[in-house]
Formats: C-alpha cells, structure tokens, sequence
C-alpha cells in the first residue's frame, strides 16, 4: 500500500507539473493582461516559475524514486499515471476560471505545442526512471 500511495503521488507531482507548464502557456495573455505586464516580462517570469517547478518536482520524484522504487520496476508505471491526474487538474482549472474575455484566447498553434509536450513527456518521465536503472547498473560493477 505504501508503494502505491508514493506511486500516485509521483504521478500527481509529475502531472502538477506540465499542469504548470500548460496553462502558463495558454493564459499568457491573460497574466499580462491581469499584472499589466509587457510580453517580455510575462516571458521571462514564466520560464523561470516553469523551470523552477519541473526542477522542484524531478528533484522530489527522484528522492522518492531512491528510497521507494529503486528495485521495483514499478517506477516506469509513473510515465502514463500523470495523464488521469493532469485531465483532472485542467478541467477543475477550467471551471474554477472560464474565459470570460474572447479577446485574451491562446493562439491555435499554442494547442499543438501543447499535445507535441504532451506526447512527449511520458518519453521524458521513461527516461529519467530510466537513469536511476543505469546509475544503480554501473554502481554493481
């Protein structure tokens, strides 16, 4: 049970952070708009809450990942139990927060670089489990 526990929990944390990312992207107008801020400051502000909350959560997932999952090969369950957590979070955000405004829509080419991240995070989450594997490979010999 407490294998499962930490294993929804990673994939809550994985899933809050590309939630993060995603709807950075899609609201950026309407956090300018909101903090009257130019273009060039809600970009650099944003890229840096983005960068720092996917170091934030890669750097909890792998302490859990050592203490939890390092012999289990349970820890590659995680790159695809974020998406249930994710759809979740966007419809409760869309309800808490509808756009009023029709003016303040995202771009239709954000749509597609938000399903080409999507697609390929599950690839990253692999990987970096992936890396715990090989460290814990090269350490035996």
């Amino acid at each position: 049970m407490k294998k499962f526990t930490f294993l929804n929990f990673t994939g809550i944390l994985f899933s809050l952070s590309i939630f993060v990312h995603t709807e950075i992207r899609v609201n950026y107008y309407r956090i300018s708009d909101m903090f009257k801020y130019s273009e060039n400051e809600v970009n650099l502000i944003s890229n840096l809450i983005i960068s720092a909350f996917y170091i934030v959560v890669f750097i909890l997932v792998g302490i859990i990942i050592k203490k939890e999952f390092l012999n289990s090969k349970l820890k590659y369950l995680s790159s695809l139990l974020w998406i249930p957590y994710y759809l979740i979070l966007i419809n409760i955000f869309s309800l808490m927060f509808p756009l009023n405004n029709p003016a303040l829509k995202p771009l239709p080419a954000v749509g597609l670089i938000i399903l080409f991240l999507n697609l390929m995070y599950p690839a990253v989450i692999f990987i970096f489990s992936l890396m715990f594997d090989l460290i814990k490979l090269f350490k035996k010999s």
